[in-house]
């Protein structure tokens, strides 16, 4: 005979068996996401919120500051909102999101969000997600094509800028044997 007032033999904190994964979306607030969906939400988003911000500032007349905080508090809070997510899936507190506010921090977790991998499985934030769609695969791939790009670019720039530096020097007049190059900042 069952009894309906006895209480039940599962721990409390035991993940359901038929927990499964589920499919995150883009713009959610909550959920967990993975490495890859962590590279493509965390730069797709924050650039959608800055040109809204940019939309908004427009709006705005063109001496006021608070135009100048939403532009630059908008991309943030968004790229910490994403990073809320990725920690979901490292079973780790948003609060660790904060990090992203200090300078040298916010790149030690920003590699740690990208490298490390997530739990397996139902954690205290929810289920894992699904695979990854090829629409996220190919777009992690053209992230990376693309800032591989803007690194290249970014050194050739640094080289043709000390060569303008040195034409310049040497029009003024001056007669420099040996310029240190701009890397070896002492």
């Amino acid at each position: 005979m069952d009894n309906p007032y006895t209480a039940p033999q599962n721990p409390i904190n035991a993940p359901a068996a038929d927990a499964g994964t589920y499919q995150p979306a883009m713009l959610a607030m909550r959920g967990r996401i993975g490495r890859l969906r962590y590279l493509v939400y965390g730069t797709v988003v924050p650039m959608l919120a800055l040109l809204a911000a940019l939309g908004l500032f427009m709006l705005l007349p063109s001496d006021s500051p608070i135009g100048y905080l939403i532009i630059m508090a908008t991309p943030l809070s968004v790229a910490m909102l994403v990073a809320q997510r990725r920690l979901y899936d490292l079973g780790r507190a948003a609060g660790w999101s904060t990090l992203l506010l200090a300078p040298v921090l916010n790149i030690g977790l920003a590699m740690y969000l990208l490298l490390a991998p997530g739990d397996s499985g139902l954690n205290r934030f929810g289920p894992a997600p699904q695979a990854n769609p090829k629409e996220v695969v190919l777009s992690a791939y053209a992230l990376m094509l693309a800032y591989a790009l803007c690194a290249v670019i970014a050194l050739s720039t640094h080289e043709q800028l000390e060569a303008v530096i040195m034409a310049a020097i040497e029009r003024a007049g001056y007669v420099v044997d040996a310029v240190p190059p701009l890397d070896d900042a002492e």
